[in-house]
C-alpha cells in the first residue's frame, strides 16, 4: 500500500523505546525541546546524536523538528539526520501559500546553507542518498 509509519515527537510523552520494537515505524521525528537545547557550538548535542544514531541503527529516517538557527541546522547535518522542519525554513503558511509554494519548487534552504548543501550534493556519489 505505500504506508510510512512515522513516530512523532520522539522523546517525550509516551513515546518510548518499547515501542519502537512493536510497531514498524519507517521514521523518527524528533521532539522541538532536544532541538532549542543545542547551543550555537553545538554543546548539549548528546542526546541528539543517540536519538539519531538509535533510528539509523533501526534503518529509520530522521526528521529534527523546530530548527531556527543556522548552526542547529549545520549540527544536524553533521550528524546525519536526514530530513528538518521549523521557522528556518518557513513559517506556518495558509494551505493556498504552501501548495503555490509547493507549485513554484521553492528553495526552502537558507541562503547561508546552500552553498554547504550544493558541496555535498556534488561529493556525493549515491544519488539516491537523502540531501538535508
Amino acid at each position: 500500500m505505500g504506508v510510512k509509519l512515522s513516530l512523532d515527537d520522539f522523546g517525550t510523552g509516551y513515546s518510548s523505546l518499547s515501542i519502537l520494537q512493536r510497531l514498524p515505524f519507517d521514521t523518527l521525528k524528533i521532539d522541538r525541546s532536544f532541538v532549542s537545547e543545542v547551543g550555537e557550538n553545538g554543546e548539549n548535542s548528546e542526546i541528539l546524536q543517540t536519538i539519531i544514531s538509535l533510528a539509523k541503527n533501526l534503518k529509520m529516517r530522521v526528521i529534527a523538528e523546530g530548527i531556527e538557527t543556522i548552526p542547529q541546522l549545520n549540527l544536524l547535518q553533521n550528524l546525519g539526520c536526514d530530513y528538518g522542519q521549523g521557522y528556518l525554513f518557513a513559517k506556518p503558511k495558509s494551505a493556498a501559500v504552501a501548495e503555490n509554494s509547493l507549485y513554484e519548487c521553492s528553495n526552502w534552504l537558507p541562503v547561508e546553507s546552500q552553498s554547504i548543501v550544493q558541496e555535498t550534493v556534488e561529493a556525493s556519489a549515491d544519488e539516491n542518498l537523502p540531501i538535508f
